[in-house]
């Protein structure tokens, strides 16, 4: 009997790796959000500076714009270790369950990080409630354990790639309100070239987090786009080509899965909250679309037998 991640993904040790790496996460995230509630809040004081024709005010705003940019640089070095670490603990999760029903060796799939040095981030943090992170990839048990690894790291694929075309376009018109509104202000309460100048020093950082944040999520998704035609690739040899040249394959893939966890932008939990619920329902009607096709090409083999 062929195993099934579906069935080995709830291993009370998983589950506690996957809680921890999302906590490692939120981690990074929440030096991001703090960068966001900065630039926010420096936003509205500006306007409140501006709309009372305070010349002293919009000073100080001009050199608190420079303050934000260098701080929003810095924090990304943390960001990015923060990142890195998460992203270890979810392909030592991945790994455990590929290579157990590929019937291989961990090492095969690449650098892990040592079993005790994942307990050690396990243990900073308190794991009783592990509910939510029960069945995190559907179930593709009714195929060759080829065929569910793959359809497991393309599950991975689209979750990352919808989450951030999602969260780009809010960006977009987030940052297309805020400096509608921003000149807005400067029309209708006495516009001068001070006063231009200083709407200008206020929606320098907006524009530079929003230009920033959109071009790093504009190269994760390129490289979302280049996985995927590895994936179509793949997809195309797995019904002829030997078992050995698949799984080389599959651990290629999985190295970019990695590669781009590590590199991906962060987007908010509130944000991934809000889009969870819509996102699983779609992956839970491909998963159902999969196994009904693939018991429907079985049942028609068997009856030509």
């Amino acid at each position: 009997m062929i195993s099934s991640i579906f069935e080995k993904q709830n291993n009370v040790f998983l589950l506690k790796c996957l809680l921890t790496q999302r906590i490692e996460y939120s981690k990074a995230k929440r030096i991001a959000y703090i960068r966001v509630c900065l630039t926010l809040s420096f936003f509205i004081f500006s306007v409140i500076a501006n709309i009372f024709t305070c010349d002293l005010l919009s000073s100080i705003c001009g050199l608190f714009a420079v303050i934000i940019i260098v701080v929003n640089k810095y924090t990304s070095i943390q960001i990015k270790n923060q990142k890195k670490h998460a992203a270890a603990i979810q392909q030592y999760v991945d790994v455990s369950l590929y290579s157990e029903i590929a019937q291989g060796d961990k090492s095969e799939w690449g650098d892990l990080p040592a079993k005790s040095e994942v307990i050690q981030s396990i243990s900073k943090y308190d794991c009783t409630d592990l509910s939510e992170f029960r069945n995190w990839y559907n179930d593709y048990s009714s195929f060759s354990s080829e065929y569910q690894i793959f359809y497991s790291q393309k599950e991975n694929i689209r979750w990352s790639d919808n989450l951030l075309k999602s969260y780009f376009c809010f960006l977009i018109f987030i940052s297309a309100v805020a400096t509608i509104l921003s000149f807005g202000i400067f029309i209708l309460f006495n516009p001068s070239l001070i006063k231009f100048l200083a709407v200008c020093s206020w929606i320098v950082p907006i524009i530079e987090y929003t230009a920033t944040n959109c071009m790093a999520i504009k190269k994760n998704l390129h490289t979302f786009t280049n996985i995927c035609n590895y994936c179509n690739e793949i997809e195309k040899q797995l019904p002829s080509a030997n078992s050995a040249k698949i799984k080389k394959k599959l651990i290629k893939l999985q190295y970019k899965i990695r590669t781009s966890r590590e590199e991906s932008f962060l987007v908010p939990d509130w944000f991934y909250q809000l889009l969870k619920k819509s996102q699983q329902k779609n992956e839970d009607r491909i998963a159902n679309i999969m196994a009904e096709e693939n018991t429907r090409k079985e049942g028609s083999h068997e009856s030509k037998n």
